[in-house]
């Protein structure tokens, strides 16, 4: 198959005024990016195209890929997670990273319209999860969701808890072995709706390195004014100061310790920065490493006012390796960006 031209499935676009615009006069279309094109200065982790190509092999969003899937019969597609690192470093007190497994689209600041097929479907089941008696148990949710999720974590944790320098003297061998921290942040009413699954993914291990919990962040007091919809100086006024980490886990912590946050929708980023700050009061060495992991980021065709902590660089896409695949494509393969 000659992916040189376009075709009447997909269309190659060069930056996201392209995107916008197309995806505006033709929606039902599926747009995609070159790779030599993919940079920081065309797409952010909030206007990502529909995929990368590479090869003749189309690297798909991996939360929206089944949904794509069925425009790519006779072409071969695989799942990705969009990757930034943090770029001021010294300002937020650790390294880490922003994982965004797919694109939540909200039609007054896009033009894709909840439930639309295919980019709009997992924006409307997010939504409407997040509006139901299922929102306070993400288990709940799309199942593909919460595989896609999980196969994340299990790579990251993994990961996480392989001594890559093992050659250390013994008087500070305790200080650094490799720990792994797998937690989220409690919603407003102060309930978490990743408990039980994180309970679920705890059941798969028996390791005294890694620490899977709900409360790892605890909130310091009631949230008096919801959050939903404001701008990101509205949030941080509301959500100053609202998260310390628990006392009972400061014994925890190594140098080489590795802290992964997972929630649904990543937007201002707001929460996840408080959250940061509440790191860094607490473990002041900054030897610690954080991955912000997000079901989904926001995606606005508007000016997307940059946060005053939260700024990355380095964006890439990984590798999601599929139940099917063999283990010689680990998360850890980047295409470059």
């Amino acid at each position: 198959m000659n992916f040189d031209e376009d075709s009447d499935i997909w269309e190659v676009v060069k930056d996201k005024e392209d995107l916008d615009s197309k995806i505006k006069n033709n929606p039902d279309k599926i747009y995609i990016v070159a790779t030599k094109i993919f940079s920081p200065n065309t797409f952010k982790h909030y206007q990502l195209p529909d995929g990368i190509l590479i090869d003749n092999v189309i690297y798909l969003n991996s939360l929206e890929k089944k949904f794509f899937d069925a425009y790519f019969k006779n072409v071969r597609t695989r799942s990705v997670n969009h990757v930034s690192d943090f770029s001021n470093i010294s300002k937020i007190g650790c390294k880490g990273k922003v994982v965004v497994l797919g694109r939540y689209f909200i039609p007054s600041t896009s033009e894709v319209p909840w439930g639309s097929e295919p980019r709009g479907v997992v924006s409307k089941s997010i939504h409407d999860n997040k509006d139901s008696i299922r929102a306070s148990n993400i288990l709940e949710w799309d199942a593909d969701f919460i595989d896609i999720l999980e196969r994340t974590l299990v790579n990251y944790i993994n990961e996480g808890l392989v001594d890559e320098d093992d050659i250390k003297p013994e008087s500070v061998l305790r200080d650094y072995i490799p720990k792994v921290i797998v937690t989220s942040l409690p919603n407003g009413d102060k309930k978490n709706r990743f408990s039980s699954f994180l309970e679920s993914l705890d059941s798969r291990y028996n390791d005294m390195n890694l620490l899977i919990t709900d409360n790892f962040f605890v909130q310091t007091r009631d949230i008096e004014q919801s959050t939903r919809g404001g701008g990101y100086q509205s949030k941080r006024r509301i959500l100053k100061d609202l998260y310390e980490v628990n006392q009972e886990y400061t014994n925890f912590y190594s140098k080489e310790t590795k802290i992964i946050i997972v929630d649904d929708v990543l937007t201002t980023g707001c929460h996840f920065e408080i959250a940061l700050e509440a790191l860094k009061n607490t473990l002041k060495e900054g030897s610690y490493e954080v991955s912000g992991v997000f079901l989904s980021s926001t995606q606005s065709n508007k000016d997307y006012v940059e946060g005053d902590l939260l700024k990355l660089r380095n964006q890439r896409y990984e590798i999601l390796v599929e139940e099917t695949e063999e283990d010689n494509y680990p998360l850890s393969s980047h295409i470059p960006g």
